[in-house]
């Protein structure tokens, strides 16, 4: 075998080796990307779920179920909307973040406004990666005007 054939013939196998190893990597980077958009659209649909049922446990003396009642016809009791979040939690303990899930074991213990602000905060930042600029007051000021 020549010399000018052995070069061909090792820049096809290094080719070859490379184009695998490419493919490789490339399938290796999509699934790690499609397993965090799968991640993130469902932290995005359940963060959203908890948050509509915490404000229906904070105003359930004052609404009840009004405005909760189209989304889960089967949770009747401030008790029910409770186990409900309880729930969520445990689904979402291995996704959720550090912050999300020790402001939602707050909220769990406390059950006020204060707490509800910081499930809201820890939930954006785990989402969208920043630290909110949204201060506690103001959310808390949202969340009591009148009919949301």
């Amino acid at each position: 075998m020549t010399p000018s054939s052995q070069m061909i013939l090792s820049l096809l196998a290094a080719f070859g080796i490379g184009s695998i190893l490419g493919n490789y990597f490339q399938s290796k980077f999509q699934h790690t990307r499609d397993l965090k958009n799968k991640v993130h659209k469902w932290k995005r649909e359940r963060y959203g779920a908890i948050i509509m049922q915490i404000l229906t446990v904070l105003r359930f003396n004052k609404y009840g179920t009004r405005f909760a009642k189209e989304q889960r016809p089967n949770l009747n009791t401030k008790n029910d909307y409770l186990e409900e979040i309880k729930l969520e939690f445990l689904h979402g303990i291995v996704m959720m973040s550090d912050e999300v899930i020790n402001s939602l074991a707050d909220f769990l213990r406390k059950e006020d406004y204060d707490s509800y602000s910081q499930v809201v905060n820890a939930m954006r930042k785990d989402l969208w990666g920043k630290k909110s600029k949204v201060d506690k007051k103001t959310i808390t000021d949202i969340v009591n005007i009148k009919y949301i």
